[in-house]
């Protein structure tokens, strides 16, 4: 995570407002600095409260590039929706635990992942301006795809 990591959620009562707070301004410079460069579904996907809470029900990992992941939102009235997040052309899918950085971490059980907390969306111009999707989830998972283009239906 680039702008919303464990650390900084973990120690946020100990931390100033203006500490709390400094993650998502510079979120928010960065969404505003990519613009129209995001994919229309990543720019409808990228306010933090979008995926607040929410949790994967389902992950399609195929082999033509493709992964699919089926979130359950959780809606500020108490009820539940289901988004699809189709991501396409995809170079790659990273597990991580506590930030680490290690392939050998293998891919979680979903029960164990517990509630999404922050995501953010990026672009690696290092990489021909392949998009990133990163999700920070309570347990201290992390999930990091790679992708050409997405699609998020309901």
């Amino acid at each position: 995570m680039k702008f919303f990591t464990m650390d900084w959620w973990l120690n946020a009562l100990r931390l100033t407002r203006l500490e709390v707070e400094r993650p998502f301004f510079e979120y928010d410079r960065h969404l505003e600095a990519l613009g129209p460069r995001l994919p229309a579904a990543c720019r409808e996907l990228a306010p933090i409260e979008r995926l607040h809470d929410a949790r994967i029900v389902f992950i399609d990992q195929r082999t033509d590039g493709h992964v699919v992941l089926k979130v359950a939102t959780a809606e500020e009235d108490g009820s539940s929706r289901e988004l699809t997040l189709a991501y396409c052309g995809v170079l790659g899918v990273q597990w991580m635990r506590g930030g680490a950085d290690d392939s050998t971490v293998g891919t979680p059980v979903l029960s164990d992942l517990g509630d999404l907390g922050y995501h953010e969306f990026d672009v690696d111009d290092q990489a021909d301006g392949t998009y990133v999707h990163r999700m920070l989830f309570a347990t201290g998972w992390e999930l990091e795809v790679r992708f050409g283009d997405m699609n998020l239906s309901t």
